[in-house]
């Protein structure tokens, strides 16, 4: 219980550390959300840097995101005066439109709408039907804030419906590399340098050696088009046991993109699966071998213990490591790597909104999506590390393989 609660407090450490440090980049570089071929006049820029913020210094930027603001002063020709972060004074103006239209307002204070606690998970999971301009809450209670390029939407809209999107091929791809890569590999450790071996390597690097790119409209083709057209053939053609209207010319067994039922995720699991495929076999297969080169598989075997019987409990769970470890790593390849993916088979996805959000400098979509992609491997890293605990103790008791 000690070594769970350490590595939850290092990766509470490392998500703020990350998030410092992705979100101080951004703002660092040259350009902004409001450089254009027609700025916005002066007057215009410096409410819209006001209204996200952008006028207050990094750290005061950055613990606004965490966090949230309350209010802030609205000082006379409605230039933005200070910043309230917790309480709002009893006199305060409440504004429900946020605008800051160049009148004298004095003294008035514009009052953003603050978020209880208790609301947090409700406006995370929700769309939020009273959802105004000024609403900030920050991102410790769901709130990844507005659009700075498409005015008065919410990142959250985009991350809830691009994340689906994404998990409904990303989470299948995963599996299907996994349950298929980790015996491929087994078998070719247990075969080691015979053509079973070089067969099992070699249609793993398949997916590895073509890239997504190619393999999509490979796939496309080969799958959607001609396997169709020939199921065509033999049910409407021949056998005329399926009847098609004019407009309809073909099957459609396996679609070729668009989202829909499970069969629409069929070609883009196969395409994301197969370029996972290569590396767990190649990292399963290491790792068996050198779990079967141990000292603990030599006395099993000098027992007289049958093969399955070995592999099973002395191969399995140390020959199953480095796949464990790679399996951090690779959330990022699925949720960022998978715009071409999205691109080839017309996929709603958070991969082309990242793409998107960094080209347009989107700071509050391209922060949404990075946050998400941050908690997917850090809290991947996190189970991984507990995995660790349960495969190889010794890692936990901080021992020496023997």
């Amino acid at each position: 219980m000690a070594y769970v609660l350490r590595r939850f407090g290092q990766m509470l450490i490392l998500v703020v550390i990350a998030l410092a440090a992705v979100f101080s980049t951004q703002r660092l570089a040259p350009g902004g959300p409001f450089d254009g071929e027609k700025p916005p006049p002066p007057d215009i820029l410096i409410n819209l840097e006001a209204y996200y913020d952008m006028d207050l210094g990094m750290p005061a930027q950055f613990m606004g995101y965490l966090f949230g603001m309350a209010a802030r002063d609205v000082g006379a020709n409605g230039r933005p005066g200070r910043v309230h972060w917790v309480s709002i004074p009893k006199a305060a103006e409440v504004s429900i439109t946020g605008s800051l239209d160049g009148e004298d307002l004095g003294e008035t204070l514009v009052v953003r709408k603050w978020c209880p606690w208790g609301e947090w998970l409700r406006r995370f999971v929700d769309k939020p039907v009273d959802a105004r301009p000024l609403r900030k809450c920050g991102i410790v209670r769901g709130d990844f804030g507005l659009s700075m390029t498409k005015r008065n939407i919410y990142v959250n809209d985009y991350v809830r419906d691009g994340l689906p999107g994404t998990l409904k091929y990303a989470i299948p791809s995963l599996l299907f590399a996994l349950f298929l890569g980790v015996p491929m590999g087994f078998v070719a450790a247990y075969f080691q340098n015979t053509r079973l071996d070089f067969s099992m390597v070699s249609v793993g690097m398949i997916g590895t050696i073509i890239p997504n790119l190619v393999m999509g409209p490979l796939l496309i083709y080969l799958l959607a088009n001609q396997l169709d057209g020939f199921f065509h053939w033999i049910f409407v053609d021949q056998l005329e046991w399926v009847e098609l209207s004019r407009r309809q010319r073909t099957l459609n067994l396996i679609p070729s993109g668009k989202s829909g039922g499970p069969i629409h995720y069929l070609l883009p699991t196969l395409v994301l699966g197969t370029a996972l495929l290569g590396r767990i076999v190649r990292l399963s297969r290491a790792g068996a071998l050198e779990a079967l080169r141990s000292n603990y598989v030599r006395t099993a075997r000098s027992k007289g213990l049958p093969n399955w019987l070995i592999l099973f409990r002395h191969v399995l769970k140390p020959g199953i490591l480095p796949v464990v470890t790679y399996l951090g790593p690779v959330s990022a390849v699925i949720l960022t790597g998978s715009l071409v993916i999205e691109f080839t088979f017309s996929l709603p996805g958070l991969g082309s909104q990242f793409i998107s959000a960094a080209t347009d400098r989107d700071y509050t979509l391209l922060m949404g999506t990075t946050v998400i992609l941050l908690l997917f491997v850090i809290v991947l890293n996190f189970i991984v590390d507990l995995l660790y605990t349960w495969l190889d103790p010794r890692i936990r008791t901080g021992g020496s393989p023997t």
